[in-house]
């Protein structure tokens, strides 16, 4: 449908009209345009066993690649020494708790582990990560030994310290000294003006 002619001249005439048929904006309006991106911490060679009553992981500093980027997906080397049962978590904490509490990326049963490390990857969901924010997992009232790998007495990255809450989740207590072990990815969506070089609008008289 063709836009109606009222637009007015200098002159204070009508008769000038804008034709907006080759416009790019109007055919395509806005789109999302999604970046992602990884980031990995995994130089460790000890597995360290996992607690049933703490949360274990890495707590993001100020300054780190991960903050502020919408992470979808952690992985995490684990294992189970002897026999183990119950369910673990994988996510972020903002505050210390027996699961999650700002994001779980999903459940393991640990039952199913055996001997051997595999890589366990969590994608359930995403959220982006903020200073402070800890990224590890829990096992709260599971047996035998949970082990995940980490690396003692290395500091690969000073962005980021290892933690795990005190007895029974309480507050958090770090060692710059040791690092957590896991890999993440993100997916940042932005909806923004595509760059059209075709972009036009015509002055008919």
């Amino acid at each position: 449908t063709d836009l109606p002619n009222n637009s007015v001249n200098e002159s204070g005439s009508t008769g000038e009209e804008i034709d907006f048929t080759d416009n790019e904006f109007l055919i395509h309006g806005f789109e999302d345009i999604t970046s992602t991106g990884s980031f990995t911490t995994t130089d460790g060679n000890t597995m360290n066993g996992l607690s049933s009553t703490q949360a274990k992981g890495n707590q993001i500093l100020s300054g780190h690649t991960l903050i502020g980027n919408n992470v979808d997906s952690v992985s995490f080397d684990i294992q189970c020494s002897g026999s183990c049962s119950g369910t673990l978590s994988a996510g972020v904490w903002n505050s210390a708790g027996s699961t999650p509490t700002a994001h779980t990326f999903g459940t393991l049963d640990v039952s199913t582990l055996t001997g051997s490390s595999v890589t366990y990857t969590f994608d359930t969901g995403s959220y982006t990560i903020n200073t402070n924010d800890v990224i590890g997992l829990s096992c709260p009232s599971c047996s035998g030994t949970v082990q995940y790998a980490m690396e003692i007495g290395t500091d690969n990255d000073s962005n980021e310290n290892f933690v795990e809450s005190v007895s029974s989740y309480g507050s958090w207590s770090g060692n710059t000294s040791h690092d957590f072990d896991y890999d993440a990815t993100w997916a940042n969506t932005v909806n923004t003006l595509p760059d059209k070089s075709t972009n036009s609008i015509s002055i008919q008289n």
